[in-house]
């Protein structure tokens, strides 16, 4: 498991480059990635098309803010 340092590394390298952005692709390499949704097999239609407002983090969590009131919450796992 990541450090917070770690993560914090992560979230400033990647928030200058999603800022703003909008996103236009998306795949979940497995189900079981989003298994904490009410909907997981429509977790990458949901992200497709909406822009980027802010990158965070809470913890070991990177939590980034897209538009439309929607959340997008990363832990970068092990791999």
């Amino acid at each position: 498991m990541p450090e917070l340092p770690e993560v914090e590394t992560t979230r400033r390298h990647i928030a200058p480059v999603l800022d703003g952005r909008t996103i236009v692709a998306a795949e979940l390499g497995r189900d079981r990635m989003a298994r904490r949704n009410a909907r997981p097999s429509d977790i990458a239609d949901r992200l497709v098309g909406r822009r980027v407002e802010s990158v965070g983090r809470r913890g070991k969590f990177l939590v980034i803010d897209l538009e439309d009131d929607l959340t997008w919450v990363i832990h970068l796992g092990m791999s």
